[in-house]
């Protein structure tokens, strides 16, 4: 009777639920100040010997403790709620590791230092921002109110990277001939293209002006732009320009929702053995050398304007974090050219177009843009709509190049096992054997294995000591105590 009197004054919610769950919410319940840290320390040897379905520990817990929270109409938070800030904003970006994980910061002339502000920042924004990822956007006015005038000045213009000039005489010259036409019609433009002799040993940009603007040209007689297009219409019908921009170069230019590598690896950076692998970025256009992805583009059907929400979302938040990824990867494996390594992208909405910069400063990333161009949708505008739209395809490619050059020059790092990844080769571990036993002379340095993993159609040693298989158990066992003691604890609180 006592027991039965005890479940019905203990609430249905716990009573019905599973073990962590009425775990979590007995807690949330009797205490005053609850946090998800104060929850850890509470129980931490309950916690380790609840079967999990995952060995991601602090995804699963943290999960099941904002779950319960929401449930119960609980306010959310990761450590002492005087100064933690709410799980929902920090579940994604950790912003208290990023503290302790980044060294080497950018320190202003003033003493101001950017990661210290942005981390700030940061957790002020109740939503997703490019300062989670240590993005700076030249353009975004959230940084007025944090930096002084003079920081802001210094941050925007310190060794920012320029569009080079045009090198190509033969291509200025070319771009010449359009330039002070009175008379802009179709007939007229079609002279000029054909006006002066082909040569097999012209430079492939002037082969390419003159394909571009002939492309185009025929745009505009057919009124393509008027037209209802999809995204590939229009990479394939307007801008697959700059694909025969990088034909004669070494750089390759995908189109086709082409998943990147440099994305996918950072979301599978924490990956286990029982974790589903991430997919990475799908990006309209990719840019790479060999393996290093340089640049990426996002394509949109129709040009809704430079705040329309597909262009502002994916030109402020998706090309910067795909890009900042492509840079973080060819500075791990070119990491002496670091200060000369860029990323790049083009925002394509419809018929407008500009381009997206990003350099690496400290752990700070900074984007630039360029201004936004339209591309002419008929011929009376089209010298002065077009032209600049051409040169800032040669500017960028030129750029590019540049990089690939200081790629060619770069050393690679030298090879080394991360200093704070464990090494454990529990296939190494040998039978013991007497003194005279052969194996004790061995004089090879790799790690020996025992013989029922290397010969065939032999019957395993035996020994009257521990076999390999009772070791190996014993290592299984001892990481399994390491886990339930220490890394948990450490996984799961390690927020603040």
């Amino acid at each position: 009777m006592a027991a039965n009197g005890s479940n019905s004054a203990t609430p249905s919610i716990i009573r019905e639920a599973p073990d962590f769950q009425r775990l979590i919410t007995g807690y949330l319940l009797t205490a005053e100040q609850p946090t998800l840290q104060a929850f850890i320390d509470r129980n931490t040897e309950t916690i380790a010997s609840l079967p999990t379905p995952t060995t991601d520990l602090k995804r699963f817990w943290t999960w099941r403790y904002t779950q319960a929270c929401q449930k119960l109409g609980k306010e959310c938070f990761v450590g002492n709620t005087d100064c933690a800030s709410p799980l929902e904003k920090s579940k994604y970006y950790f912003i208290n590791q990023m503290e302790e994980a980044y060294a080497n910061m950018w320190a202003l002339p003033s003493g101001t230092t950017v990661e210290d502000i942005m981390i700030k920042c940061a957790r002020e924004i109740p939503y997703e921002h490019p300062a989670h990822s240590f993005i700076f956007d030249t353009q975004d006015s959230c940084w007025d109110g944090h930096f002084s005038e003079e920081d802001l000045n210094y941050i925007r213009t310190f060794n920012a990277p320029q569009l080079p000039n045009i090198t190509d005489d033969e291509a200025i010259v070319y771009l010449k001939l359009f330039e002070g036409k009175v008379s802009t019609t179709y007939d007229d433009i079609m002279r000029t293209l054909l006006a002066g002799p082909y040569s097999e040993a012209e430079s492939s940009n002037v082969a390419w002006l003159r394909h571009t603007i002939m492309t185009a040209m025929m745009n505009c007689r057919k009124k393509f732009t008027d037209k209802h297009f999809s995204e590939t219409d229009i990479i394939i019908h307007i801008w697959s320009q700059i694909i025969y921009c990088f034909a004669d170069t070494d750089i390759d230019v995908n189109t086709g929702e082409n998943e990147s590598k440099a994305t996918t690896t950072n979301k599978n950076a924490k990956r286990t053995l029982s974790d589903r692998k991430n997919h990475g970025t799908r990006t309209d256009m990719r840019f790479k050398w060999k393996e290093a992805e340089l640049g990426s583009t996002e394509v949109g059907r129709v040009d809704e304007g430079e705040y329309g929400t597909k262009e502002f979302k994916e030109s402020t938040l998706k090309l910067p974090k795909t890009m900042r990824d492509m840079l973080v990867e060819m500075v791990k494996s070119h990491e002496d050219k670091k200060q000369h390594i860029q990323t790049f992208g083009f925002i394509m909405m419809g018929t407008a177009i500009k381009a997206v910069i990003m350099d690496s400063i400290g752990n700070v990333c900074r984007v630039f843009r360029s201004q936004r161009y339209i591309y002419p949708a008929d011929t009376s505008a089209f010298i002065t709509r077009s032209t600049p739209i051409l040169e800032l395809f040669l500017q960028v490619k030129q750029m590019r190049l540049d990089v690939v050059d200081e790629l060619k020059q770069s050393r690679p790092p030298a090879s080394s096992f991360t200093p704070n990844t464990p090494l454990i080769l529990v296939y190494s571990v040998n039978s013991p054997s007497s003194p005279s036993s052969p194996s004790t002379t061995a004089t090879s340095s790799s790690p020996s294995v025992t013989s029922t993993f290397t010969t065939r159609n032999r019957r395993p040693r035996t020994s009257s000591s521990t076999s390999p298989e009772t070791q190996l158990a014993g290592v299984f066992q001892q990481f399994a105590i390491a886990r339930s003691s220490q890394l948990i604890h450490h996984n799961l609180v390690n927020y603040t």
